[in-house]
C-alpha cells in the first residue's frame, strides 16, 4: 500500500515538475575570429547537446548562414559539379553517413549575397543514427574569404531540423562573428623593427658594461 503510494505520488511529481530537457544547440567555432585582409579562414558549424548514441540523433539539417559580404567572401566553386561548393565541407566526420556509404543527399550553395545554405539528409537506418552518432559534431566546416576590413556577425537563417524517426527537432543558436584588420603598412613594420632593434642595442650595450 506504501509502495504504491509513493509511486503515484512520484507519477503526480513528474507530471507537474517535469525535467527539463537539454536544448540542441547550433554555434560557430571558433566563436570569435580575428584576422588580417587577404586571409582565408575556417569555421565550423557545431551541433551539441543530441542524444549522445541514443535518441535523439539527427537524420537532416537544412540550414541558412548569414554574414556580412563587404568583410567576408564565399569562393561558390563546384569543381566536380556534386551541388557542394569546393569552399564547404558537409558533417566532415561522417556523423550522418555512419557507414560511409556516400549515398547521403547533400547541397551547399551561395544563395543570396551574405547567406550560405547548407543541407544534408541521411539515408542510415535509424537504428544506426540512434546507436552510433556522437551527441556533439561538425555539421559543415566553411573556408570564408577576409575581403573587407570590419566586423561581421555569423548568424543563421532559416533552420530545419529532423531526428532519426524523421520528426521536427528545435534548436537554440549561438552567434559568431569575424574581425578583419587592415593589411599593416610597410612604414608601419619598418618603424617596429627600427624600434625593436634600437631596444635590443641598448640591452646588449647595458649587458656588455655590466660584463666589463
Amino acid at each position: 500500500m506504501k509502495q504504491s503510494l509513493s509511486l503515484s505520488l512520484l507519477i503526480v511529481v513528474l507530471i507537474a515538475f517535469p525535467v527539463p530537457s537539454k536544448a540542441i544547440t547550433i554555434s560557430f567555432q571558433p566563436e570569435t575570429v580575428n584576422a588580417i585582409m587577404g586571409d582565408t579562414l575556417l569555421v565550423d558549424l557545431i551541433i551539441g547537446d543530441l542524444g549522445d548514441r541514443t535518441a535523439p540523433s539527427l537524420s537532416t539539417f537544412d540550414i541558412d548562414i548569414l554574414f556580412d559580404p563587404t568583410v567576408l567572401g564565399v569562393d561558390d566553386t563546384d569543381a566536380d559539379s556534386d551541388g557542394v561548393i569546393d569552399s564547404v565541407s558537409i558533417d566532415p566526420t561522417s556523423q550522418l553517413d555512419i557507414w560511409g556509404s556516400g549515398w547521403n543527399s547533400l547541397s551547399a550553395n551561395i544563395t543570396s549575397p551574405g547567406k550560405l545554405n547548407v543541407y544534408d539528409l541521411s539515408f542510415d537506418s535509424k537504428s544506426d543514427l540512434n546507436n552510433y552518432q556522437a551527441n556533439s559534431f561538425k555539421l559543415a566546416t566553411i573556408t570564408f574569404d577576409a575581403v573587407g576590413v570590419g566586423s561581421s556577425i555569423l548568424s543563421i537563417g532559416s533552420v530545419t531540423l529532423g531526428d532519426a524517426a524523421g520528426n521536427p527537432l528545435s534548436a537554440s543558436f549561438k552567434k559568431g562573428s569575424v574581425n578583419v584588420a587592415p593589411v599593416p603598412e610597410p612604414a608601419t613594420c619598418l618603424l617596429m623593427g627600427v624600434g625593436l632593434a634600437g631596444l635590443f642595442g641598448v640591452r646588449r650595450k647595458k649587458w656588455l658594461k655590466t660584463v666589463v
